[in-house]
């Protein structure tokens, strides 16, 4: 299955980084990308699908980053964490990601990214976890608070999985 985990920036290119996917036809960078619709390769591949090669590689692709708890997400600015560095190595600052609500299937907002943090999971977890998303105004203790959400949306065998956390800022 093609997913986010196969897609890598290389310079100023978001690239297919799976050598099997990149041999495949019928995988492309468009599949994964939020402005897909808009953009003119995309279109003109729609209309002549077996005289273009698949998109492997583009500068212009924005990727989704999906929440499945959207509260927070209007704020003037606020983080989201992503268990290891996935995330941080894929985006910079300056970066657009589409804040998709898995719940409703749809895009939610357009958020540029403006600090990017990513190592010891306990250590950005402690300094940052008050100012993620889905603590924003409540009265929780954040960390722990946080990390009951990250355990129940990608299992506790994947927070357990690595000491590296990703903190994006928006």
């Amino acid at each position: 299955m093609f997913t986010y985990g196969n897609v890598k920036r290389v310079n100023d290119l978001f690239s297919i980084a799976n050598k099997q996917e990149i041999d495949r036809l019928d995988i492309e960078l468009c599949q994964k990308c939020a402005i897909r619709k808009e953009c003119d390769v995309y279109n003109i591949k729609q209309s002549y699908p077996d005289y273009i090669m698949p998109v492997k590689q583009c500068a212009h692709f924005r990727p989704f980053m999906s929440f499945g708890i959207i509260d927070g997400l209007e704020e003037e600015s606020f983080c989201t964490m992503r268990v290891r560095e996935a995330w941080a190595n894929r985006l910079r600052v300056g970066d657009f990601v589409h804040l998709y609500n898995s719940s409703k299937q749809e895009t939610h907002s357009v958020r540029q990214v403006k600090k990017i943090f990513n190592g010891d999971k306990k250590l950005l977890l402690k300094q940052h976890a008050k100012n993620n998303h889905a603590v924003l105004n409540k009265n929780v203790e954040p960390v722990s608070f946080l990390i009951d959400i990250l355990i129940k949306s990608m299992g506790k065998n994947f927070y357990n999985s690595s000491d590296l956390i990703s903190v994006i800022y928006f």
